[in-house]
């Protein structure tokens, strides 16, 4: 895997033929040009209080790696497709603002696009899919775990023009809210062609009851059970290896639930057990 990292206004990456990059700085933002000529496997991680704006050509079947961590920025990233991406988009971050658009621009393109994130405070990913081609595919899945201050929010877009035959489009939008704070999925199918397949779902909530009840009936006491639910989730469709280390503290603290408390809380931990994640005054901490 060939690793390019982003430290405050510098790339950092081994030098390589089969693609080229750029950076260029502005007043407003630190603008990143990337062309993927051949095969490659991508991961990119960001460490920058800079605004972004990253620019992405992808002429040959790729994957790619996103690992955005305490972040408090805005990215704006296009990528244009002629051939096939795998993309990861992993988050943990405090605040973020994130605005992709990605363009399916020749025949038989395709985006298979999945989104991961932990919100902590005021999060927002927009995301844009424009089919410009014929047989073009996008499928997409945002997740999000809503914890501490976190409101999170995913838009999601979809664009199919006429004459745009043999298109395939699908959305998988779901949150985790475990606050009482508001989130918002606001997915979109815009299309204006019949000879087509779309859909979309999407879903805010806790955990299903009859999932903590199965695991219940398996002889797994809550917090276990919980701690279960949450690796899931996080680890559902993404590299198991690459995204633990980011996301494990998530569900390895479920075991040590004195630790979600400040020191003002009268909360006790009887209460915990009974109304997991339910109040402000429960905080995840490192």
């Amino acid at each position: 895997m060939f690793k390019i990292k982003l430290v405050g206004e510098e790339l950092i990456y081994e030098k390589k033929t089969n693609f080229e990059i750029n950076l260029t700085k502005s007043t407003y933002y630190l603008s990143i040009e990337l062309t993927i000529n051949e095969e490659s496997e991508i991961s990119f991680e960001f460490n920058t209080e800079s605004k972004v704006n990253l620019s992405i050509d992808v002429l040959k079947d790729s994957k790619m790696y996103f690992i955005k961590q305490n972040q408090k920025t805005k990215f704006q990233t296009k990528i244009n497709l002629k051939s096939e991406l795998e993309l990861y988009d992993l988050n943990d971050n405090e605040t973020i603002s994130s605005n992709t658009i990605i363009n399916l621009d020749s025949k038989n393109a395709k985006i298979n696009y999945i989104l991961k994130t932990v919100s902590k405070g005021v999060e927002k990913h927009s995301l844009s899919i424009y089919h410009n081609s014929i047989n073009t595919t996008s499928n997409i899945i945002t997740n999000g775990l809503n914890i501490n201050d976190g409101r999170l929010s995913f838009i999601v877009s979809t664009y199919i023009k006429n004459k745009m035959t043999g298109c395939f489009a699908n959305q998988q939008n779901r949150i985790i809210n475990l606050t009482s704070n508001n989130c918002k999925i606001q997915p979109n199918l815009l299309i204006d062609e019949q000879d087509v397949e779309a859909n979309h779902s999407a879903l805010i909530g806790g955990f299903r009851d009859e999932e903590m009840f199965y695991l219940k009936r398996l002889g797994i006491n809550h917090d276990d059970a919980l701690k279960l639910l949450i690796s899931g989730f996080l680890l559902n469709k993404v590299d198991k290896n690459l995204i633990e280390q980011l996301f494990s503290k998530y569900w390895r603290w479920i075991y040590e639930p004195w630790r979600f408390f400040n020191a003002k809380s009268k909360y006790c931990l009887f209460w915990f057990r009974s109304n997991y994640f339910k109040t402000k005054n429960i905080k995840w901490s490192n």
